[in-house]
């Protein structure tokens, strides 16, 4: 197989991004079911190596609540009492048949990412709709395959295995489901994940002031932890940081030390504590390398604000999303030293 390109190159994740995980439902059964049609609707399950294990299981056989890698000899009766269809591994087929899924796939986007025998990531960045992109590919596989898919889409991997998850779950999905990235949709969809099952707990990230996901989360019981402080919380919630403000008042501070001047952020939307928290952190360097300057020149009051401004003062602008700060008095001359956190969250 020709080598593919890998959304790992691309913005998978970051700002903007749209990651798809296309995964084949039950892949060895629904081989097998490619090639004897008479087997749809009816429990099928795959052996392994020597007919020792289960190893793959159409739905209905799940149904039946055969155990995924359960010895055969131990269920032999209950097979052939419930009539389940067993058969022997053919990895010939099942790696035909995997190659045929993946050159359906590269017609929708050239950067895909081969993850297993039965499951694709795709990088859908940029794409309007991917709900209906999705679904396009769900067809399109089944349509020259015969195979059926799941198709979960996310800002990340982790978050397009979930929306995979939900969608192979849900039938009232269709087999497609995107996870949203708007914070009202995000509360929908984190309703859904917390009344489903599928899921025992969650992560909560990029916090937001008044953030209703914490409240939506308590009144579920559903175990959680958040990622992130917002100031002046009205309760106490479980939570994990980095303390933003100091990583970024140390980075500044020894920029300015190093001699820099002209220094931007490249920063997140501050509706977000921790993009608040590297911009205070920044601020503070520069405000305290001017206070520092001022003790040892000693000048006199009606010269501070000057000199504030060429050591210390910061004025910001907006581009894409992105907060940048630039030391003011240069004339608007082009920042001499960066620094970047994440700016994802928009």
């Amino acid at each position: 197989m020709p080598s593919i390109p890998s959304p790992r190159g691309r913005n998978t994740g970051g700002l903007g991004g749209l990651v798809c995980l296309v995964d084949v439902n039950n892949f060895y059964a629904s081989c097998e079911r490619v090639f004897d049609p008479g087997l749809e609707g009816r429990p099928v399950v795959v052996l392994s190596n020597n007919d020792g294990c289960i190893i793959a299981r159409s739905q209905e056989a799940k149904d039946l609540g055969i155990p995924m890698g359960e010895p055969v000899h131990k269920v032999k009766d209950f097979l052939r009492r419930e009539r389940v269809h067993v058969y022997s591994s053919n990895y010939a087929l099942y790696g035909d048949m995997s190659a045929r899924v993946v050159a359906v796939l590269k017609r929708f986007t050239p950067y895909l990412e081969v993850y297993s025998i039965d499951e694709s990531f795709l990088d859908l960045t940029g794409f309007a709709d991917p709900a209906a992109h999705g679904r396009a590919v769900k067809d399109a596989v089944h349509r020259w395959t015969g195979l059926p898919v799941s198709v979960g889409t996310g800002a990340t991997k982790t978050l397009a295995k979930i929306a995979n998850r939900t969608a192979k779950k849900d039938p009232g999905l269709g087999g497609v489901f995107v996870m949203p990235s708007d914070p009202a949709d995000e509360v929908t969809a984190l309703r859904s994940l917390a009344t489903s099952g599928y899921v025992d707990g969650l992560c909560l990230a990029y916090i937001r002031e008044n953030d209703q996901r914490i409240d939506l989360m308590e009144s579920f019981g559903l175990p959680f932890i958040v990622h992130g402080r917002f100031f002046d919380a009205p309760h106490a919630y479980p939570s994990l940081d980095v303390d933003n403000e100091a990583a970024f008042y140390d980075a500044t501070r020894l920029l300015l030390q190093l001699g820099h001047r002209r220094i931007a952020l490249i920063n997140g939307d501050e509706n977000f504590g921790f993009a608040i928290r590297r911009r205070d952190g920044v601020a503070r360097a520069h405000a305290r390398a001017a206070e520092y300057a001022l003790r040892i020149l000693d000048e006199p009051a009606n010269q501070r604000a000057s000199r504030c401004q060429s050591v210390g003062g910061i004025d910001q602008s907006r581009d894409h999303g992105c907060s940048a700060f630039r030391l003011v008095g240069y004339g608007g001359l082009r920042a001499a030293a960066l620094l970047s956190g994440s700016s994802r969250g928009r």
